[in-house]
């Protein structure tokens, strides 16, 4: 299945009452009802839940289709629409929202709803198990589709051992919000743990994780589902399938579906499930194609050009920091980025016309001032090249310009450097003349 993530509506569909009046599997369009979510007034936000019901291969399921305009009401503009489906008293979503722009009253609509057999080529599966889904909208005569789902699968009472070579995970445990399952992956023992939250009313969030040796991961997490009964009597069937891979037994196929128990009745007062009544409906809900986890595994079947490494003795090398490493990165790079804002607002703000006042007054010599007239001299600050000022000795600021006079022509007005004295007790650097080119060594 995909696209489990997505948020449920914000308040309970109604429930509906099933009505089976065909057992054919492309009745899709049995019954069909409009539901509409109740507010405080007429100007609260709307949205319109169209119901159908179906049975295929003696399993009864209802799509629901939630109409939700953008504004609120039933008015032309954006619309939402939403796909879920509910069987044996479990709701989860199917498909991702659908927007469209639509203009005709979303209290009239009429959608097409049906289901066929799927191809099951390329993956082992138990028997009227794999369904194809399409829900079309029909307006005016034009049939637009809206939702395909190829993979949907639901069934009652599968036989899952005609599934050769997999391998089945056993109830080890439970408690007041989760079930523990252990099974083997190859030959290592693993621990499934199927968690779940309540978020309101009959809204649960379930989330499954897996361990072997003391490691492990999160392999599902947030797919919410909407129950009508109690959380515990809901069960999980997780197996997994071998999958041809070098080393043997390195990669797996996993399956993972919801198994909830079908009431002989629908009558509340006797409701509860008698002991002979062992019939079940399963809905896939989780697979994973590369579950890359096993035991013993002989890498060195992989063959003799494999060159293994071998450790260091001693153990591995403690280190220890201040802060955490993840930490640290993240505050150098908002130092580092609090230095660039300083330094953009510590930039000039010229604008086209002062820059090019700017370049032009800066085009005589370099940037030096222009040349006296006939018979003038220089200001004293400008030539001397050193300024006091109240007892106080100051080395006036010359920029390092290049020489602006060609030929050997010194520039009486360019500063020289002082010599430093650690510069004549370095040894000059020797030069190494070759063909190609000059190297200083």
């Amino acid at each position: 299945m995909t696209a489990f993530n997505y948020m449920m509506p914000s308040r309970p569909l109604p429930p509906v009452e099933m009505d089976f009046r065909s057992p054919s599997v492309h009745s899709g369009l049995v019954s069909t009802s409009v539901s509409r979510r109740p507010s405080g007034s007429d100007a609260g936000f709307k949205r319109y839940v169209y119901t159908y019901n179906m049975l295929a291969a003696q399993t009864p399921m209802q799509f629901y289709i939630s109409v939700e305009p953008y504004d609120g009401k039933p008015t032309a503009g954006q619309y939402q629409f939403r796909l879920s489906m509910r069987v044996n008293g479990i709701e989860r979503p199917l498909s991702e929202s659908v927007t469209r722009h639509m203009s005709v009253d979303p209290r009239k609509l009429s959608f097409v709803v049906f289901v066929f057999p799927g191809k099951n080529a390329k993956q082992v599966l138990p028997l009227n198990s794999l369904w194809s889904l399409r829900v079309w909208l029909r307006v005016d005569g034009v049939d637009h589709q809206f939702f395909k789902v190829d993979d949907l699968l639901v069934g009652k009472d599968l036989d899952f051992h005609a599934i050769g070579d997999a391998s089945f995970a056993r109830r080890a445990g439970n408690g007041p919000d989760y079930q523990v399952y252990q099974g083997y992956v190859g030959k290592a023992l693993i621990t499934f743990t199927v968690r779940w939250q309540r978020i309101r009313d009959q809204l649960y969030k379930y989330s499954l994780e897996y361990e072997g040796g003391g490691v492990g991961d999160v392999l599902l997490n947030d797919l919410r589902m909407r129950i009508d009964g109690d959380p515990l009597a809901v069960s999980f069937l997780i197996y997994t399938i071998p999958v041809q891979s070098m080393p043997v037994g390195a990669t797996h196929r996993m399956r993972v579906w919801l198994r909830s128990l079908v009431p002989l009745t629908t009558d509340p007062a006797i409701s509860h499930p008698l002991p002979f009544n062992d019939s079940f409906i399963y809905q896939r809900i989780f697979k994973l194609d590369d579950f890359k986890v096993g035991g013993r595994l002989e890498f060195n079947a992989l063959g003799n050009k494999l060159v293994m490494a071998f450790p260091h003795r001693g153990g591995p090398e403690t280190i220890t920091t201040a802060r955490p490493p993840i930490k640290q990165d993240k505050e150098k790079e908002k130092e580092r980025e609090e230095r660039d804002r300083v330094r953009e607002r510590e930039k000039p703000a010229t604008t086209p016309s002062s820059q090019r006042s700017h370049t032009y007054s800066n085009q005589n010599h370099g940037g030096l001032p222009p040349p006296p007239p006939p018979g003038a001299q220089y200001p004293a600050h400008m030539v001397s090249p050193q300024v006091t000022f109240s007892s106080q000795t100051y080395a006036p600021y010359h920029q390092q310009l290049p020489n602006p006079y060609p030929n050997g022509h010194m520039n009486q007005l360019q500063p020289v450097r002082a010599t430093d004295r650690r510069e004549h007790a370095r040894s000059p650097p020797q030069v190494q003349k070759s063909k190609a080119r000059v190297e200083i060594i």
